[in-house]
Parts: C-alpha cells; structure tokens; sequence
C-alpha cells in the first residue's frame, strides 16, 4: 500500500509490557471503529509492512495496547518504536455536510465568489490551527481554516469554497 492510499492513524509509543504489546497513540475523535481492527501498517513516513493484529485494548485516553502477529518480545516492539500507524484510505467514513478530512483537499480548485482562483497544495498543521495552503498564479497564500473563511466543498466538482480577506494575498 502506498502513502496515497492510507491515512496515519497514530503512532507507536513504546512496548506495553515484556509479551511484545505495544502502546499507540489513536489520532481520532472517536475510538469505537477501532476496537476490532484485523490489521495495521506500520512505516516511518510511509505504510511499509503489514501486520494482523492478535488483540486490541483501546483506552479511555485515545491510546490502545496492541498485540501483533510475529512481535512477541519487548525487543521487537521497541524496534517499532516511533513508527507510524497506518490504515487503508476506505476505512475511513465519508464525512457529511461541509467536513471533510485534511488529506483529501489537495488538488481541488479554490472558488471564490463563484469563480476558481487557485489551487490546494495541501493543509498545514499548526499547534493552534490550520492553514490552507493555497496556490493563485504561483503565490502561495495561506487560509486559515476558520468558519468565516471555510464557506463549503463540493466533492463531485473537486471544489472547495473560500472567502479570502482582504490583505491576505498581499502577505
């Protein structure tokens, strides 16, 4: 599977215990869907290999003790240490009304006031918010993703809808 085709669930923390466990991080807002998890990627940048999952302890604080197939030391779970976790792009939900998943706007046309005037290069993730980097005749601006500029998106047309305020493309 290639970095197109997944999303980053969390990352692997450290060995959960002398078995081979390991303890994850779940970067979700809702852990439920992934009580019963078959199996995972795990790669540093991008989904590398494949393991079944054995077990699955999901925990109150958006962590989970996992046990995989294959890794039954807490040698070998130290080795996954600091890898990502990694998920097939269909596992996830399609998200309703105006929401939609930071992966998936890159590429799509900006419209404001109803006429395209640039591209998503892709989103920015800041510790305090979001930005949108967005590409109009080869400048870079960046859109906070706030509810005053954020106005829509229209998956079918690969659209999403803005309204970029005054100064802003001048910066």
């Amino acid at each position: 599977m290639n970095k197109e085709e997944a999303f980053e669930l969390g990352t692997v923390l450290k060995p959960d215990g002398f078995d081979g466990s390991i303890l994850i991080t779940l970067d979700t807002d809702s852990t439920e869907k992934y009580r019963k998890l078959s199996s995972v990627w795990l790669g540093a940048a991008a989904p590398e290999q494949e393991f079944r999952v054995l077990r699955i302890d999901v925990h109150k604080d958006f962590s989970a003790t996992v046990w995989l197939e294959g890794i039954t030391s807490e040698e070998a779970a130290d080795k996954l240490r600091k890898q990502s976790v990694w998920l097939p792009l269909d596992f996830l939900p399609t998200p309703e009304g105006n929401m939609f998943y930071l992966h998936e706007v890159s590429g799509y046309e900006v419209v404001e006031e109803g006429k395209i005037t640039g591209v998503v290069k892709g989103v920015m993730e800041l510790p305090h918010q979001k930005l949108l980097e967005i590409d109009i005749d080869g400048k870079e601006v960046l859109l906070p993703l706030l509810p005053e500029f954020y106005l829509g998106i229209d998956r079918e047309k690969r659209q999403i809808i803005v309204r970029i305020p005054d100064g802003l493309r001048d910066l």
